[in-house]
């Protein structure tokens, strides 16, 4: 019985291998960043300090010609904003029950998992002993109000 199981050991593992070497050809295909991530990976590991300085460039170009002063100040929104809010408009209501019935489940799931006490998990034994709790730091005295100076003499008394 011991020779079997390495053996689909093995086996379920090459399926595991082809299925996520099958999943990430396909992500980069659809994504089309894996010719562009070949063509910067190449460029970035044969020249490192042009790619540095490529990117320096271009960052300051960015920022120097500042493109999203001109979205805003365009009339793009103008002509966008009431093709958007019919879209908006015409969507069935019970979308968008659905949609903020998940964010409140999402919301309620968050602060549950917050108030709740942390069970122990498969990194912490519960056999392991806790670390103390910090006492508080004893507060700090409050500084004694320095004495006023004495008035300094003026030079034309």
């Amino acid at each position: 019985m011991s020779a079997v199981l390495p053996s689909r050991q093995e086996a379920a593992v090459a399926r595991l291998v082809l299925s996520r070497q099958r999943l990430h050809g396909a992500l980069q295909q659809r994504s089309g960043a894996g010719t562009a991530g070949a063509l910067l990976g190449h460029l970035v590991q044969s020249h490192p300090w042009l790619a540095a300085a490529l990117a320096l460039a271009a960052g300051g170009l960015l920022s120097r010609l500042r493109p999203w002063r001109w979205v805003i100040k365009s009339g793009l929104w103008t002509a966008l904003l009431p093709t958007l809010m019919t879209g908006l408009a015409s969507a069935p209501l019970s979308a968008w029950t659905g949609v903020l019935l998940a964010l409140l489940r999402q919301a309620s799931a968050v602060a549950a998992a917050a108030a709740a006490p942390s069970a122990p998990t498969a990194t912490t034994s519960a056999t392991a002993p806790t670390a103390a709790p910090r006492p508080h730091a004893a507060p700090m005295p409050s500084a004694a109000p320095m004495p006023s100076a004495a008035p300094m003499p003026s030079k034309n008394a």
